[in-house]
């Protein structure tokens, strides 16, 4: 059955979602499944569409508490905790944050999205091979996942993994026998810019808190504004070296933390920086995520294993025509360091 959308096209019954079981997709071909919960319609932005999924995920938690392990990083791993904690709170959902001794046996443990489940990073590794023998019940938000074959053949009916690209998909296919594996997108999708600013106590503190912060990293404010596009380049071992003129790394300038409080702070510093832009030219995931949220011009590049543009094409392309990318789809995977 088909629906037609605002513009006319027919698009597909939108009331259809498809969460595997058991790692077994439909012909094994990942490319043809509807994600849990992307909504194809052509015109509509993707956050909004998704904010009815993910409410259908979390509301068997209603009412109950939950742990939650945020992925730790940068302000882009900031928005995602922040986004995620909205989602949280608009289910009624309790959580308490996951520290190493938390009390997590028989518990419900949410882990973080994000792009952390990979060699080249160690901290959703620990987590997972904490509790996923331990908890009643584990759900990994949203993720990147490379590598890491050992620990996913452990991993047992009580595991979630919802990962955000056909890629990952793919590779939990290959390599889970028991854990539950679904196609999503980046919990980013989900924020709530506005959200975010009533969540501020001060916000004029808060933006001399933002000023200063560029001085620490000796960018003046209108090196942002004045431009025809600001250029957000990152400086890590993901960097490809493609922006070689960077304005800022406003990824690493506001990584505040992403538990509760933090994440809002960092959060709204990143949002306000993409708003001074005129337009955005990035190889930082995020910064082109929220750029696509708040309608801003925007080029993003990929980063040295190709994250960028396998997100592009699965969440964006379709979504976000004011997004666009030269991003190469095929890149190798660096070694852990």
């Amino acid at each position: 059955m088909q629906q037609i959308n605002g513009s006319g096209k027919a698009r597909p019954d939108t009331r259809r979602v498809c969460r595997v079981r058991n790692s077994q997709p439909p012909d094994r071909d990942a490319s043809k499944c509807f994600s849990l919960w992307s909504l194809v319609t052509g015109v509509q932005p993707l956050h909004r569409m998704q904010t009815m999924l993910i409410d259908e995920l979390l509301r068997p938690y209603q009412n109950k508490r939950v742990f939650y392990f945020p992925n730790p990083g940068n302000a882009g791993d900031s928005v995602i905790a922040a986004a995620t904690m909205q989602a949280f709170r608009r289910n009624g959902i309790t959580f308490e944050e996951m520290k190493s001794d938390s009390p997590v046996d028989g518990e419900v443990v949410f882990l973080g999205g994000g792009g952390n489940f990979i060699p080249l990073y160690t901290g959703m590794q620990w987590a997972m091979g904490d509790v996923h023998q331990r908890a009643k019940e584990v759900i990994l938000l949203p993720h990147i996942v490379r590598g890491n074959e050992d620990i996913l053949g452990k991993l047992g009916s009580n595991v979630t993994i919802i990962c955000r690209e056909i890629e990952s998909y793919r590779h939990m296919v290959q390599n889970t026998a028991r854990c539950n594996v679904a196609l999503g997108h980046d919990m980013a999708f989900h924020l709530d810019p506005e959200e975010i600013t009533r969540s501020i106590s001060d916000v004029r503190a808060l933006e001399d808190t933002f000023n200063k912060r560029l001085l620490d990293y000796k960018v003046t404010r209108n090196r942002i504004t004045d431009p025809e596009v600001a250029v957000f380049a990152r400086r890590d071992g993901e960097s490809t070296g493609q922006l070689q003129d960077g304005t800022i790394d406003i990824s690493d300038a506001y990584a505040y933390g992403c538990g509760p409080g933090n994440a809002e702070r960092a959060t709204w510093c990143f949002i306000h920086a993409i708003r001074l832009a005129r337009a955005v030219r990035t190889d930082r995931l995020h910064i082109g995520i929220v750029a696509a949220i708040l309608n801003k011009t925007c080029e993003l590049m990929d980063n040295s294993y190709g994250k960028n543009a396998a997100i592009y094409e699965h969440s964006i392309k379709n979504y976000f025509p004011h997004v666009r990318t030269s991003a190469r789809p095929h890149v190798r995977m660096p070694k852990a360091q």
